[in-house]
């Protein structure tokens, strides 16, 4: 059996022990809930579609996206952090949302099972980007679309803060990295998303699986 410690990368056993004060965290309100808005704005969520959310950790932007839906959608939220999905199973949820473990790079689902996907603040943890991308592209449904907003690259002086205070931390992404791997899968149609005030401390990418 695969280790927990395997699934996603070294970042596993911290979400692990933060599971259980992470949405009591002040990133939930300032920063995690507007994303979540824009990244509904961005899948335009259809009733009745079957979604993935990558990196669901404790199901909150799952349950968002099954009140998009309506009493016929189904959301499965995968995660690598057990504790993280014991949070998430806990919460009421509709019969129709479904929370499995699973790493980004290795999605336990056939090809083209799902309408959309979305990930929020995920990537910049995950052991290999390019290969979790790949593997959500083959999930989804030809002329399925998938919104992935992440934390941007950090200006030269808050980028020289965390490398002295967390130097193993990712340093975030440039928008057109994120699109440049969009292309690399075979997504179609890749754009970036305004951010309005979230703009310096985010980036928001979507692309399609050719039809």
């Amino acid at each position: 059996m695969t280790s927990p410690a395997m699934l996603g990368g070294h970042d596993v056993g911290g979400f692990d022990r933060w599971a259980e004060r992470y949405d009591r965290s002040l990133l939930q309100p300032l920063y995690l809930r507007p994303l979540h808005r824009r990244l509904l704005d961005a899948l335009s969520p259809a009733g009745g579609a079957l979604l993935l959310d990558v990196g669901c950790g404790t199901g909150n932007l799952a349950l968002r996206l099954a009140e998009e839906l309506g009493p016929e959608g189904r959301v499965v939220g995968v995660d690598p952090s057990p504790a993280m999905l014991r949070q998430a199973r806990a919460k009421p949820r509709p019969p129709g949302v479904l929370f499995v473990l699973a790493p980004a790079e290795r999605l336990p689902f056939p090809e083209g099972t799902f309408d959309a996907a979305v990930s929020c603040v995920s990537m910049h943890h995950w052991a290999r980007p390019r290969t979790a991308i790949r593997d959500v592209a083959r999930v989804l449904r030809p002329g399925g679309r998938v919104a992935l907003a992440d934390m941007r690259a950090l200006d030269p002086i808050r980028k020289r803060v965390q490398r002295r205070l967390h130097p193993d931390h990712h340093e975030g992404w440039e928008p057109d990295a994120v699109a440049e791997l969009f292309l690399e899968a075979g997504l179609r149609r890749v754009r970036r998303r305004a951010l309005g005030w979230l703009a310096p401390f985010a980036v928001l990418v979507v692309g399609e699986r050719p039809g």
